[in-house]
């Protein structure tokens, strides 16, 4: 057998047949979870040798099904806790990234539609993001496995990263996982320091035209009327600078001539 037979077409996963695993696994779309148990399966006692390596090929496929079956169990929500990869749509059975979230409806969006580079510090995911976005594509997503907590999802985090970086995707998670608090909102003193720290500081000029140019055709939301009296409130007995009473007048003249 030929090197490029032994890396492309291994005689475990079947061979260069029309029935060989990654084939089937297009033909049927069978997805991350559903794909990995059928590949266990496949190579139950073919890769593996002795019946050790055999049960676990075959446990290992146990916990993809259970996976997805935890998945189908839970109709799809997106408020629950899951762990979900990224890819680039043109290398679908390659995950480049491992993540967490408590709402599909949002995390996974920041990677995708609504990613910016120039509003995240440069780290090897953002770049990867970033070069997708220069090549005219957006990454794609889809959910790995479903905890029940927050404890069960750093655990599957951590394994989802650890064993996808052992298979040999070119994972860009820049830690082994489980860190961090899901959903945990900073606290006031916390805040503050954060608004101390950024205070004052300018952003260039390339910057600001680039976020201006990503605000373009964004519908501004009406205030509620409570914002509003807010804001009529701290205004209320403020008095108007010279600039600021001269910038009105022009206004005014301006809107008669109109009228």
């Amino acid at each position: 057998m030929s090197d490029h037979e032994t890396v492309d077409h291994p005689q475990h996963y079947g061979g260069d047949d029309v029935y060989e695993h990654q084939k089937v696994v297009r033909a049927w779309g069978l997805g991350y979870h559903l794909g990995n148990a059928t590949k266990y399966i496949c190579r139950a006692g073919k890769k593996t040798i002795g019946v050790k390596g055999q049960i676990e090929d075959l446990e290992k496929a146990l916990w993809y099904l259970n996976a997805e079956i935890a998945f189908r169990a839970m109709g799809g929500t997106t408020s629950a806790h899951f762990v979900y990869a990224l890819i680039d749509p043109a290398e679908p059975n390659h995950v480049r990234y491992v993540g967490k979230t408590s709402n599909l409806k949002v995390r996974p969006l920041w990677h995708t539609k609504y990613f910016n580079a120039d509003w995240v510090k440069p780290t090897h995911k953002s770049k990867w993001l970033g070069s997708l976005r220069d090549a005219g594509r957006e990454a794609d997503w889809y959910v790995l496995a479903v905890a029940s907590d927050e404890n069960e999802l750093n655990e599957l985090e951590k394994r989802f990263i650890k064993e996808l970086k052992q298979q040999g995707h070119r994972l860009t998670n820049g830690t082994e996982g489980g860190e961090g608090a899901l959903g945990r909102k900073p606290s006031v003193e916390t805040r503050f320091k954060i608004g101390s720290a950024n205070r004052g500081k300018k952003l260039s000029l390339e910057t600001r035209l680039k976020m201006s140019a990503a605000r373009i055709g964004r519908k501004r939301q009406p205030h509620s009327q409570e914002a509003k009296a807010k804001i009529a409130a701290s205004k209320r007995g403020k008095p108007l600078s010279a600039a600021h009473r001269a910038k009105l007048v022009v206004a005014q003249r301006e809107r008669r001539k109109r009228g």
